[in-house]
């Protein structure tokens, strides 16, 4: 049968003769003619799917707020997370669909029909109060979010606060409010970048696996399975409610042995993954859009934010061992900039030119995060030898394959980095983007990281055009690190071709 909206009215209706039984216990009238009205609140629908009725989403009545208008798959992916079945889900949207929204959306949905009464977020802790509570903030000014953070009892008091519709905790800091949590009414759990509760003997996995009875718990994630297939079991248990097997089981129905103490995933372990990674829903960019650009907000260390506030009011800064020296404003410009990508040029005590690491913590986890989630290599680009060094070694510290490529770096040895992108043996290849601007097609990667804009549009243009080019059959997503006013200030001036001049200017007029 065919249910169809009526207009103006929270209800539906059909022309088809429906059995009695059918509609009992559902609000509902029936005409002589044979049509039949039922009510199309959530409670309503979700009933009537359970009964195996074909009935548009209740949710088409939802006011979006925030003066949004969603995607078709943000739209898609709420409906899914409203089905009855799926309280306890996967969210696999890849990286730049707007799953934070999506998900905020359907929370606040929730709310307004007295399904949910509070939301727990638990994301990465760079993400918390940039992402989670900013775009609360913005889009949903109807609704009260606060940051769980610093002292445990500080924590706890927030929890316990019933003003607050969502509380927003790090992933280490869920175990320091677990028991509140549990006596707190949270409904809804939306756990973000879930890859890090993959390991069913962490305390991470623990604590959430016993927090999630008797509420939702929707997870997210780009990448469920970003070292292997053996990263999904985690989820896969979370996800279950019986326990269908054990880990080596697992193992042993993802990968095959390839030597003495070595394993390799199975032809068929894809299809496995999809089969039993249940409920889950998955849109990549390439069905949303052709290119998307993405700020992602980061904070400044106070090691930073003090440098670059001397720099700006002297002529150079004294480091442990070292000093950073300013001729001009250009240069000026420079080294805050490098200062802000955590990687410095300065001159020791017998005037050699040296490089430094500056206390960017946040800086870096953010970049680490981002390539965790992408499901294609990443275009990691800075303009500076001595950052790209950095971001490098953090990049391959936290466990990821990575190259180089500066100025420094010979033509040939670049030309193995680059098929090895091209075959996805690495996950990032950072560079400095004139040492890629030319020629080069890196189709296989769809995403681009900006860790601070180059001084040039030109080299900004080009260096994105390695993967929006001919060939590319994936949506594309250009993400910029933005840790102050004046590097958003420049990404919006090379977007706009604008001078490096006017930058200058800025920054000496006072922006951070």
């Amino acid at each position: 049968m065919t249910w169809h909206l009526v207009p103006d009215a929270p209800a539906v209706f059909t022309e088809a003769p429906i059995p009695a039984e059918a509609l009992r216990g559902l609000r509902h009238k029936q005409a002589p003619s044979g049509v039949t009205v039922v009510a199309h609140d959530y409670a309503t629908w979700r009933e009537m799917r359970k009964r195996g009725m074909v009935v548009p989403s209740s949710m088409c009545r939802y006011d979006w707020p925030g003066g949004k208008t969603p995607w078709p798959h943000q739209m898609a992916t709420a409906e899914f997370l409203l089905e009855p079945g799926n309280e306890w889900c996967l969210v696999a949207n890849s990286l730049g669909t707007g799953k934070t929204n999506t998900a905020l959306w359907a929370a606040d949905y929730l709310m307004t029909q007295g399904e949910v009464r509070r939301a727990l977020i638990v994301a990465p802790l760079s993400v918390c109060s940039h992402v989670w509570a900013r775009t609360i903030f913005t889009d949903m000014p109807h609704r009260k979010a606060a940051v769980a953070h610093g002292p445990a009892d500080k924590r706890k008091l927030l929890c316990a606060d019933k003003s607050l519709d969502f509380v927003i905790v790090n992933h280490d800091g869920l175990h320091i409010i677990a028991d509140t949590v549990a006596s707190e009414p949270f409904d809804l759990i939306i756990y973000d970048e879930a890859t890090a509760v993959k390991t069913t003997t962490s305390r991470r996995w623990k604590t959430l696996a016993n927090l999630r009875m008797g509420r939702r718990l929707w997870m997210m994630t780009g990448t469920p399975t970003p070292q292997s297939p053996l990263d999904a079991y985690g989820l896969l248990r979370l996800l279950r409610r019986d326990r269908p097997f054990g880990f080596a089981q697992w193992r042993s129905m993802t990968m095959e042995e390839a030597g003495r103490f070595k394993w390799r995933s199975r032809e068929s372990s894809e299809r496995t993954i999809a089969t039993w990674l249940q409920p889950a829903t998955r849109y990549r960019s390439t069905e949303v859009f052709d290119v998307q650009y993405e700020d992602i907000e980061v904070d400044l260390s106070p090691e930073q934010a003090r440098i670059c506030s001397e720099l700006k009011n002297a002529a150079g800064v004294h480091l442990a061992d070292a000093k950073i020296n300013v001729a001009n404003a250009a240069a000026l410009l420079s080294k805050i900039l490098q200062v802000q990508c955590g990687g410095v040029y300065c001159h020791d005590a017998a005037g050699e030119r040296v490089s430094r690491t500056i206390e960017a913590q946040a800086y870096f986890d953010e970049i680490v995060r981002f390539i965790g989630e992408a499901d294609t290599p990443v275009l990691v680009f800075a303009p500076f030898q001595a950052a790209a060094a950095a971001i490098h070694k953090a990049i391959s510290d936290a466990g990821f394959a990575a190259g180089l490529i500066t100025g420094a770096v010979p033509q040939k040895a670049r030309v193995p980095l680059f098929d090895q992108v091209l075959s996805g043996e690495l996950r990032a290849l950072v560079a400095v983007p004139e040492t890629m601007s030319h020629g080069l097609t890196l189709t296989t990667a769809r995403y681009v990281l900006w860790c601070a804009p180059p001084f040039k549009a030109e080299s900004y243009e080009q260096a994105n055009g390695r993967i929006i080019r001919p060939g590319q059959r994936n949506g594309v997503v250009i993400a910029h690190i933005v840790p102050s006013k004046l590097v958003r200030g420049l990404y919006a001036r090379l977007k706009g071709k604008g001078r490096l001049q006017d930058a200058v200017l800025q920054l000496l007029s006072g922006s951070r």
